[in-house]
């Protein structure tokens, strides 16, 4: 049997003198990729001294051949590109669908889950509050409910006007009016219900989210085009600082003092003192004897209250997994992943206007949950029945430890 090189040349000269069978040109084809481009182009320069003049003048040298050969190769591989892209492409498309399917499994989990209980036909997101209230205090003289009723103009301090719109209290700088009250005397209070939020836009455009059950003073001849400056007396504020804006925020607690210019932060107020919740840029607290100390982005401190004027601030902090857990309260659906029942059940509190004088009879685990903003005080309980805890009812509200059992000194109350 003849050597495969000997065979595929002799193949290779029948076809380049036009002679090859059908069988033939067959098996030149299978023998070709036996061969690279190299040792098919030797091939050629070898068998052409042995054809025929007539032969050699329709056909081209070596180096045309050996350019047809490359140019044919190239035409393979990109052939095999696309098809490497195509199978790359299919796979991509699987897994798309496949994230699609699990995120449909999850949507209807949670949409049967007895312990979620979702907004059907709200977006998620922050809380509407075109449709709230909030009550405006004005020098303990005059009290107003603000709704989605009042537009307009409510006051006109010198520089500086009352703007009403649905959810919304806007204070803007307008001209200088001289038939406009005295603003020296424009302390004022903006306070929020019971599942009630409720926004205050400064001059320069920073908004303060009020959650409910808060309460917050606003100075307005403290607002000028350097600093501005509010009080935050009881309660939980959300920040979105003007990114903008050059203008230095101060709130005061009754703990400390935060200073910041454009970030978003949270801070509430609870019995010991003060908390703050970074989100973005950052934020200086100040005590009251002038010491301060800058917390960044993602940064979640506590600051006790001082008993005495020569105490100093108590600081503590904290690492979360996810700040976002903190300002869980503005969203239209409150996410809880393995969190601690008790940390659920006073986050809620402050919703529904609950206070606990205890939570000692609440099981020690943790709960997953999702929660609309309008589910009621109702879905409330069911969840955290749900999840293994008892609550009674008594004339004071509700109870998590059993009012006529000898630990009733334990008891947690929810009153209004």
């Amino acid at each position: 049997m003849a050597e495969p090189s000997i065979l595929f040349k002799r193949l290779l000269k029948k076809h380049m003198e036009g002679l090859a069978t059908t069988n033939e040109e067959a098996t030149l084809r299978i023998m070709w990729d036996l061969y690279d481009d190299d040792e098919i182009v030797s091939f050629i320069e070898e068998i052409q001294p042995e054809l025929p003049a007539k032969v050699l003048e329709g056909k081209v040298d070596s180096e045309a051949i050996a350019e047809a050969i490359i140019r044919k190769g190239r035409q393979e591989e990109t052939v095999k590109q696309k098809i490497i892209v195509l199978r790359v492409a299919i796979w991509a498309a699987a897994c798309i669908l496949v994230f699609i399917a699990i995120n449909i499994l999850n949507t209807l989990r949670e949409q049967n889950s007895p312990n979620n209980i979702l907004c059907a036909d709200t977006k998620k997101g922050d809380i509407p509050t075109k449709d709230f209230y909030c009550t405006f205090q004005l020098d303990n003289t005059q009290r107003f409910v603000i709704d989605s009723n009042y537009k307009g103009m409510l006051r006109r301090y010198g520089k500086m006007a009352v703007l009403l719109r649905p959810g919304v209290v806007q204070y803007k700088t307008m001209p200088y009016s001289v038939t406009a009250d005295s603003v020296t005397t424009a302390v004022q209070q903006i306070s929020t219900d019971d599942m009630q939020q409720y926004i205050v836009e400064l001059p320069d455009r920073t908004r303060i989210r009020l959650n409910a059950m808060t309460s917050i003073k606003i100075y307005p001849d403290r607002f000028d085009s350097k600093k501005q400056f509010i009080e935050l007396e009881k309660g939980e504020i959300y920040v979105e600082g003007n990114q903008r804006s050059d203008v230095l925020l101060e709130i005061k607690t009754p703990a400390v003092t935060f200073i910041a210019t454009g970030s978003y932060f949270d801070t509430r107020i609870d019995s010991k003192g003060s908390l703050l919740a970074v989100q973005t840029g950052e934020v200086t607290v100040r005590n009251r004897h002038g010491e301060e100390i800058v917390r960044e982005c993602y940064d979640l401190s506590h600051y006790t209250k001082e008993e005495s004027p020569q105490e100093k601030v108590a600081i503590n902090t904290y690492n979360i997994s996810g700040i976002d857990l903190v300002t869980n309260w503005r969203r239209t659906e409150r996410v809880y992943k393995d969190v601690q029942l008790d940390y659920f059940v006073a986050d809620m509190a402050q919703w529904y206007g609950f206070k606990f004088t205890s939570l000692d009879c609440l099981p020690k685990k943790k709960i997953s949950t999702v929660i609309c903003y309008r589910a009621t005080i109702k879905d409330f309980i069911a969840v955290i029945r749900n999840n293994g805890a008892n609550i009674w009812k008594t004339s004071n509200g509700y109870a998590f430890c059993d009012p006529e059992s000898k630990s009733s000194g334990q008891m947690a109350v929810l009153n209004r």
